[in-house]
C-alpha cells in the first residue's frame, strides 16, 4: 500500500461534539428506561431521572456558550425530571425504610416487626396508587417519551462547535465555587434544605466529571467529591424524607406510625418529635 493509499488518522471529536454525543446517549437511555413496564417501572423511573440530570450536567459544562435555546432546553429537562419526582420519592422511601430497618438493633427490629410491616404496606399502596394514576393520564409514559424525543432533537441542533476546553474548565470552577458556598451555608445553619442543596451541588460536580470521563475529555484540576461525604448527606436527607412520608400515613394506627417514626429518628440520630 502506498503512502497515499494509507487510511487517514481518525479525527478526535471536538469537546462540544463529545459532550453532545454523551448528552444524546443519556436521553436515549432515558427513553429506554421509561419504556420499561410492570415491576420494572419503578427502577426505570429512577434511572430515567438520572439520565435527565446527567444531560443537564453536560449542558452546564458548556458555560453558557450554547445560548438562550440551551437555557430553555435545560428548563424543559428540569421540568420533566421534576414531573417524575413524586413517583421516584414514593419508591425511594420504601428503599430507605428497608435500609433503616436493617440498620436498627436486632431487638428493636424484632419488637417493631408488626409496625414496620404495616408502614411498608401503606407506603407500597401509596406508591402503587401514584403510579396507576400517572399511567392512567399518560399510558406507558407515551406523552413524556414524546417530549423527551423533542428535547433530543433540540439538543442535537444546538451550536456545540462553540464549546471549547476553556469553557469546560470555567464551568467546573463555577460548580466548585457553588459547592463551597453551599457547604459553608449548610455547616452554618444545619438546616435540612441547606444540607440538601449541598448534596445536589456535590452530585452535580460528580455528574459533570463522569460526563467528561465518558466523553473522553480531560478533567483539568477538578477534584471529585468524596463518595463518603455524598453518601452521608444523601442518607441523612433520605431519612428525613422517610419521616415526612411516614408522618402523613393515615391508613395505619397512629401508635404504630409514631413507633416507626421514633425508630427512624434513632437511626438518623435526630431528636424526638416534640
Amino acid at each position: 500500500m502506498s503512502r497515499t493509499d494509507a487510511p487517514a488518522d481518525p479525527v478526535s471529536p471536538t469537546p462540544g461534539a463529545a459532550l453532545c454525543a454523551f448528552a444524546v446517549a443519556q436521553l436515549d437511555r432515558c427513553l429506554a428506561q421509561l419504556a420499561r413496564s410492570g415491576r420494572a417501572h419503578h427502577a426505570g423511573i429512577h434511572q430515567a431521572r438520572k439520565s435527565l440530570r446527567r444531560t443537564r450536567a453536560a449542558l452546564a459544562l458548556t458555560d453558557g456558550r450554547l445560548g438562550v435555546r440551551a437555557e430553555r432546553l435545560d428548563r424543559r429537562l428540569k421540568q420533566e425530571c421534576r414531573s417524575l419526582s413524586e413517583l421516584r420519592d414514593a419508591q425511594a422511601v420504601l428503599d430507605t425504610l428497608a435500609r433503616a430497618r436493617a440498620t436498627m438493633p436486632t431487638a428493636a427490629r424484632r419488637m417493631l416487626r408488626t409496625e414496620l410491616d404495616a408502614v411498608r404496606s401503606a407506603l407500597q399502596a401509596r406508591r402503587d396508587a401514584l403510579l396507576a394514576e400517572r399511567l392512567a393520564r399518560d399510558p406507558e409514559f407515551e406523552s413524556l417519551r414524546d417530549r423527551v424525543v423533542g428535547c433530543r432533537i433540540q439538543l442535537e441542533s444546538l451550536p456545540w462547535e462553540r464549546v471549547g476546553e476553556a469553557d469546560i474548565k470555567s464551568a467546573l470552577k463555577r460548580s466548585a465555587r457553588r459547592v463551597r458556598r453551599a457547604a459553608d451555608s449548610a455547616r452554618r445553619s444545619g438546616e435540612s434544605e441547606e444540607l440538601h442543596r449541598w448534596r445536589r451541588r456535590l452530585r452535580r460536580v460528580g455528574q459533570q466529571l463522569n460526563a467528561l470521563a465518558s466523553a473522553g475529555l480531560g478533567q483539568g484540576d477538578a477534584v471529585s467529591p468524596k463518595p463518603t461525604q455524598l453518601d452521608q448527606l444523601a442518607w441523612r436527607q433520605d431519612l428525613r424524607v422517610l419521616l415526612v412520608a411516614v408522618s402523613t400515613l393515615e391508613s395505619i394506627d397512629p401508635a404504630q406510625r409514631h413507633a416507626v417514626e421514633a425508630a427512624v429518628r434513632a437511626v438518623a440520630n435526630l431528636p424526638a418529635a416534640s
